[in-house]
Formats: C-alpha cells, structure tokens, sequence
C-alpha cells in the first residue's frame, strides 16, 4: 500500500490471539500524504465479515451439491423461456436425449416435437405459463433424438418465470419409452386374448375364491340368458343347484393344492331351467379361478 501510495481494500482473515480463532475481516484504509506526497499515515476500518463470509461459503458448497446432483443426474433438467426456447441445459440432456448443450441452446423444444404432439404440447405449455408451481402434465410427447428416432418422454415442468434468478420454467424429464412400449404390448394382447375368449366356442368365467364372478364371456352369457352386467353382479353359487352346494368347499380344496377339476353341472338358466355341462376350472396365478365350460 505505501509502495505503491494506493488504497488498501482487502478481505482476509485473522487469528484472535486470545482464544485462537480465526476470524474473516475486510480491511479498507486510505492514506495520508505530507507536503512532498510521502505517505505518512494510514486511517481506515476493520469489519469482522466472519458469519457473511461463513454464510457465502455454505451457499457456494449448497451450488455445488446441487450443481453436481443436476449436471450428473440421469433426468433432463431445462430452463424454457416463454417461447418455449431453451435458455439452459443440463448436460445430462446427453443422455437423455444424445445432443449437446450448445446444439439445443436457444432453439425451441418445439422444433424436435413429434408433429402429431406439438398442438397439445402447445396447449399443455400455456396452462403451465397460466399457473404457478408444480405442474406434471398426463401428456406424454414424442421428442426427437439426436439420433432420428422418437423417443416418448415423461417430466414435470415448474413456472418460475417471475422469479428474478430463475427467468424461466424449469422442466425435469426423463426417457419412457421402454414403459410406452411395454404398456402398448399389454394393451394389444388384453385385446388379442379379450376378442379369442369373447369368440370362444366354450364359455368361459373368472371369478375370486368368494365366487364374486369377475368376467364372462360372450358364449357364457348367450348359454344363461343373462347381460353382463346382471352377472358381474352374482356369484357362482347363484347358478347351482343346492345338491351341487356340496362339493364346492372341497372343489376349491383341491383347487388351491394345484390341481384342476373337470366335473358336469347344472347350471340355471334365466328365467328357469338347467343346461347340463362339463366344467374344467383351475386357480390362475392371481388367485382367481378360471372356469372353462
């Protein structure tokens, strides 16, 4: 400071001699020149800035956790304007989505939105900009890969548009389609196997270990008489006779040990009567029972 006759401002820390701690202070002192612009004194202040310079440390640790926790995580995390346009990018979005940060930075996540989801898209982005908070939407789009292909991703976006450090909405997303294409492969084979049992020759009905009857199909139903919906509200016992009461507790018996059961019965009809049958049940591995008749 003297050599070079300018201020001295400067932050540092000190030890307290006494109890030997140490202490963050900001110096800041000016200087006093005689006739000959010699300095000759030096005037100024000692702040103890410890529990600020603490604070600001705990801070800068808080950034660097969840910098690290976004920049490594295996979800996509954006900032958006209002536009839509990508005001930041985490670099997991590599893996998400395979493109580099600066490949996307201020395009529009609307430009790699599959052409058949970008009108909902639209509309699910002016309710996010209309609320604030959380926001996860039940839509789920198609997004472009770097790679060409459509990839079906999931996420959740938040309107902090208005707070002056973020200026954006955050969106956390995350790659689906593996889910997306599992769901539609159980679909299509409940409608495969649902339209092979409803054009069944046989009737066939699934129903609990109370006989609640959970489903019928169609033969079943043309062979009793009933609507489904009068069956889904009966039980099993609701079509025997009582002689055939019976041997029901140690049907489902032998039922439950792993065996099947063939046997004939009576089963009533709507409006009166019986139609003889032949029944093979057995126990599915949910617990409910199949009876094939």
């Amino acid at each position: 400071v003297l050599g070079k006759k300018q201020r001295f401002d400067k932050v540092y820390k000190i030890i307290n001699q006494k109890n030997g701690n140490v202490c963050w202070v900001h110096g800041i002192g000016d200087l006093e020149f005689d006739q000959n612009g010699i300095p000759v004194k030096m005037m100024g202040t000692i702040q103890d800035i410890t529990e600020k310079k603490e604070a600001e440390e705990i801070l800068h640790s808080k950034e660097k956790l969840y910098r690290a926790l976004i920049e490594n995580g295996n979800d996509g995390v954006v900032i958006l304007n209002a536009w839509g346009v990508f005001k930041y990018i985490a670099p997991s979005i590599k893996g998400v989505l395979g493109y580099d940060e600066e490949e996307l930075l201020n395009t529009s996540l609307l430009d790699i939105t599959h052409p058949d989801d970008y009108d909902k898209s639209v509309e699910i982005y002016k309710e996010v900009l209309a609320s604030q908070g959380l926001y996860t939407p039940d839509f789920i789009p198609r997004i472009k890969h770097k790679n060409g292909e459509w990839r079906w991703i999931a996420g959740a976006m938040n309107n902090l548009i208005n707070d002056p450090v973020v200026l954006g909405v955050i969106g956390n997303f995350r790659d689906v389609t593996k889910q997306v294409a599992a769901e539609q492969a159980i679909r299509e084979s409940e409608i495969k196997y649902r339209s092979l049992i409803d054009n069944a020759g046989d009737a066939i009905a699934i129903y609990d270990a109370a006989g609640t009857i959970l489903d019928v199909n169609t033969t079943g139903l043309q062979m009793l008489g009933y609507k489904k919906e009068e069956v889904l509200q009966m039980k099993v016992t609701d079509f025997f006779q009582e002689k055939e009461m019976q041997a029901i507790p140690m049907t489902y018996n032998k039922l439950k040990q792993g065996e099947s059961s063939l046997r004939q019965r009576n089963f009533k009809r709507k409006g009166g009567g019986f139609v003889l049958t032949e029944v093979r049940s057995q126990v599915l591995p949910d617990g409910t029972l199949l009876s094939i008749i």
